[in-house]
């Protein structure tokens, strides 16, 4: 019989985060761009689709926190994101707006265009080469990684559900299998 629990996502654990962000050059503004954007998915969980319609006007660098909107207002959601993920958007919104202008959007190309799924994909996938990370490391394999670390920080499956964004609670027994597989050394 198969179901979406015969295939549990692959994770990263924290060594595999570290060197995957070590990869990208932060001195180089692409770089810079690739890293936060990495970043904010293993912090904050978003999906691919969240992070590139992501607006600067979602994000408070105060409060540390984003506002997803949904077409369902009942599906807004407030994610709180870490002090180092802050940092890294705020040196990425001086370097935006300085060397390719005013943008609406947060991951955009040089010449101030939001940066397309299939590059985001592929620059994931090489950094994690660069990297020598032998998993197929992809934006949901990071968003997966946060979702297991959530969950085996407060073992809560409401707040990961919440977090996440997950409308199907079924997705929820993922989280709860990966810790019961023994995952949780990893963090």
């Amino acid at each position: 019989m198969n179901n979406y629990l015969d295939y549990l996502p692959e994770i990263l654990d924290e060594y595999e985060e570290e060197l995957l962000l070590e990869q990208p050059n932060k001195r180089c503004i692409t770089g810079l761009r690739n890293y936060t954007l990495m970043k904010l998915i293993l912090t904050a969980g978003l999906r691919p689709k969240e992070i590139l319609n992501l607006n600067w006007e979602n994000i408070d660098l105060i409060e540390y926190s984003i506002m997803i909107r949904a077409k369902n207002l009942t599906q807004n959601r407030k994610i709180y994101i870490t002090l180092d993920a802050v940092d890294a958007l705020r040196e990425w919104k001086y370097r935006q707006r300085k060397e390719v202008g005013e943008c609406s959007f947060v991951f955009t190309t040089l010449a101030g265009n939001v940066i397309k799924a299939r590059y985001m994909r592929s620059m994931i996938s090489r950094y994690a080469d660069k990297a020598f990370i032998c998993k197929d490391v992809s934006p949901y394999t990071l968003r997966h990684t946060y979702g297991a670390k959530l969950y085996n920080t407060n073992e809560d499956l409401k707040k990961v559900r919440s977090n996440l964004g997950l409308a199907d609670s079924n997705h929820l027994k993922i989280y709860s299998i990966l810790a019961d597989q023994d995952v949780g050394f990893l963090y």
